[in-house]
């Protein structure tokens, strides 16, 4: 995720006209995908309530699941 994140910010500095180099299309689409989806996942887990983050971390323990992979499933059915 740092890596993307870097890759956001030096896009943005490129286009405001620091002397940095270019990046493909495809790296920064890339880059964004990733920077949404760690936005997707804070704000689902930030409007949980205590109980539901609690059910989360044990479905996570107990089937040893991965927590990012209960949280994408979460994210996705909301959107639904």
């Amino acid at each position: 995720m740092k890596q993307h994140i870097k890759t956001v910010k030096d896009f943005n500095e490129w286009r405001r006209g620091a002397e940095t180099e270019q990046l493909s299309p495809t790296i920064i689409g890339v880059a964004l995908d990733e920077v949404v989806k760690a936005a997707e996942r804070y704000e689902l887990l930030r409007t949980l309530t205590p109980r539901e983050f609690k059910q989360l971390y044990q479905e996570n323990i107990s089937q040893g699941t991965g927590f990012d992979n209960l949280v994408d499933a979460m994210v996705a059915a909301r959107k639904k």
